[in-house]
């Protein structure tokens, strides 16, 4: 029975529809905004800088998984280039997680090594941190 349900609920998330649907209720987006508090980054700078004026630091997270393409990966690199300058004008303590499918793994292990070479290296030059997500099971080898 685990096993079917697993099945069933990973289907589900990589389901486009379904996502639409569940983002589309209100109660998945009130439940949601706990951990995704907006979809666009002007709308979260400012839960971040509550959470610091709290004592919080914060990770932000592009959203995005399982680029088809190197056109695709490079636009990730610089959503997280964005990011992290954003972070940094407003002197926010925050850094970004990054998902290794999102900078090209997919497509191979030197795609994805030289973009969070890139990320990692814009996030020294305004010093802020970078986390690296562990994605799913048939991600965790080559992400390691």
């Amino acid at each position: 029975m685990y096993k079917i349900i697993r099945k069933i609920l990973l289907a589900l998330s990589e389901s486009e529809r379904a996502q639409s649907l569940i983002v589309a209720a209100p109660l998945a987006r009130r439940v949601a905004r706990r951990f995704v508090p907006g979809e666009r980054l002007e709308d979260v700078l400012p839960v971040i800088e509550t959470m610091n004026a709290l004592g919080m630091s914060a990770t932000l997270d592009h959203l995005g998984e399982s680029t088809t393409s190197e056109d695709e990966a490079s636009a990730a690199v610089e959503a997280y280039s964005g990011i992290l300058g954003a972070l940094s004008e407003r002197n926010l303590r925050s850094g970004v997680s990054i998902k290794q499918s999102d900078l090209g793994l997919v497509l191979s292990e030197e795609i994805a090594f030289e973009n969070a070479r890139r990320v990692v290296g814009r996030a020294a030059e305004v010093r802020r941190f970078v986390r690296i997500d562990m994605e799913g099971s048939d991600m965790v080898e080559r992400t390691i």
